[in-house]
Order: C-alpha cells, then sequence, then structure tokens
C-alpha cells in the first residue's frame, strides 16, 4: 500500500469512526427522546381533569353523561350556552336524593367531541335522544333546559313525545332573543368565544378570580376544578358554532310556534325579571 493510500485509508476509517459515533449519538438521542415520550404523555393525561360520568358513542362522536341517583322518572339536565355537566353540579347533587338524574355535554362542549355542523338544536335534540338510548337511560324523561337549552327540551318534545313526561324550563331563551335589534349583539358575543377560543383563554386569561367575578361568588366548585375543560379552546368555538347555527334554530322554532307545540305535558317555567327570559 502507497504513502497516499496508506494516508487515505486512515482518513476514511476517523470519518468512517466519526459517523459511526454520529449514527450512534442519533440512535440513543432518538430512543431517548421515544422513552420520555412514553414517560411524559402518560403523566400529562393524568394531570388533565376526568370526567365524572362516561363517554358514549353517538354515530361515531363519544359524548359525555352522568347520571346519579336512583329512582322514576328520570331528570335530564340540558345547560345554558358553553354550559354542560359542571353547570349543573349542586342542582344535581340535590336531585340525585330523590330520584335518577343525569347531566350531559352537548357534542364538542367540555368532555363531549365534537359533533358536525351546523350545531343546530334540532340537530342536538336528536343526539340527545340517541345518547339517552345509547347510554341505557330509560324514559319517559323529566326534560330541564336552561336558557337555550330550552331549546333542546322544545325540539324533543315534539320529535320524541313519548319519551317525555315532563318538562321544566329554567330562564328560558325565546325566539325574540334573535330579534332584529338583538341580532348584532348575539354576533359580537359569538365573535367573543371565537376570539378567546383562538387566544387560548384558560392558558392566558382563565383564573377562578376571573370566573367568579363574572359569574359572582355561587359558582360551582366543579366548575372551578375543571376550568380547562368547561372553558377549552374546543367547548369555546363549540358555543360559537351553536350561536353561528341559531338563525336557522330559530327559523325552525317560528315554524311551530302555535298553540300546543308542546304537547300536554305537564310544564313547569321558572323565569327571572327581564324581558329575554320572558
Amino acid at each position: 500500500m502507497t504513502l497516499e493510500e496508506k494516508s487515505s485509508h486512515k482518513s476514511w476509517r476517523r470519518k468512517s469512526g466519526r459517523i459511526a459515533a454520529s449514527d450512534g449519538v442519533g440512535l440513543a438521542g432518538l430512543f431517548l427522546i421515544i422513552i420520555l415520550v412514553l414517560l411524559v404523555a402518560p403523566i400529562a393525561s393524568m394531570g388533565a381533569p376526568q370526567p365524572p360520568g362516561r363517554l358514549v358513542d353517538v354515530g361515531g362522536i363519544r359524548m359525555h353523561i352522568y347520571c346519579t341517583g336512583e329512582g322514576s322518572p328520570t331528570i335530564i339536565l340540558d345547560a345554558g350556552l358553553n354550559g354542560g355537566t359542571m353547570s349543573w353540579a349542586q342542582v344535581q347533587e340535590q336531585v340525585s336524593n330523590h330520584t335518577r338524574v343525569c347531566s350531559y355535554d352537548r357534542a364538542g362542549m367540555s368532555w363531549s367531541e365534537p359533533g358536525t355542523k351546523p350545531r343546530t338544536y334540532m340537530k342536538i335534540a336528536d343526539e340527545l335522544h340517541v345518547l339517552l338510548a345509547a347510554s341505557g337511560e330509560q324514559g319517559p324523561y323529566v326534560l330541564v333546559g336552561h336558557s337555550v337549552g330550552a331549546h333542546t327540551v322544545r325540539f324533543f318534545v315534539q320529535k320524541y313525545p313519548t319519551d317525555v313526561a315532563g318538562v321544566v324550563l329554567v330562564d328560558p331563551a325565546h325566539e325574540k332573543i334573535l330579534s332584529t335589534e338583538l341580532i348584532p349583539t348575539i354576533q359580537q358575543i359569538q365573535r367573543g368565544y371565537t376570539f378567546y377560543a383562538q387566544l387560548g383563554f384558560w392558558r392566558y386569561i382563565l383564573n377562578p378570580g376571573f370566573i367568579i367575578g363574572v359569574e359572582g361568588p355561587n359558582v360551582p366548585a366543579e366548575i372551578i376544578n375543571n376550568l380547562e375543560v368547561v372553558y377549552s379552546p374546543k367547548s369555546l368555538h363549540t358555543a360559537a358554532d351553536e350561536l353561528a347555527a341559531m338563525y336557522e334554530t330559530v327559523r325552525a322554532l317560528n315554524t311551530t310556534n302555535i298553540m300546543g307545540a308542546w304537547g300536554d305535558k305537564p310544564t313547569i317555567v321558572l323565569s327571572a325579571d327581564n324581558e329575554i327570559a320572558q
């Protein structure tokens, strides 16, 4: 072997050694990353608030339903805008002392996975009907709707009357909430939800003091303990989607705004003294 060949051979060995060492470090680094991912992912999931109820398949998405107590008829609680199971925590605790009661998260809210758009309340009523059947909860039910949740109840009563034993409406939203003079306000609220969702409301703004300052001192502890779920970007986007579809919902409501639209179900209306809820 010539001197030039020997030099070239040594150079190749040095380079190949560096390449081998570099490959070794790369593989070791990749292995370390995989191990960290495997370790960190379960830890992260352990830190996320877990749903108190069950996730049930509803047409390809999983929806969260939380049922407590025993007895009949079963009470079904539907919350207002951006509300869900945690909104009813104090009510559910008391009612469960007397009968079976279920709260749930509409598709896209809190622990429920997002549903298809548009998010009309006709669709929401159908999803609730499937959810109750899939979860094995027996009717007929007493349906309780707060604010816009009253729309869910109304469409449910009209489409599935034999599954309804009675109705309770709590500050129910009326069709006139989308009268001409209120449309700009609704649109502004919708834009607000979308803005907070994109900003990352939980990460940058949301905290217990903020919520208590906005909602008052009687916010259920269950909401405070699950802020990152209740006010997640997913939930806020869903609230905006429900508002975006409200025009279609109201058109459908207006077509059935006739005598007897609610059937002959026993009904109680609990209303605050303001013109939207009247």
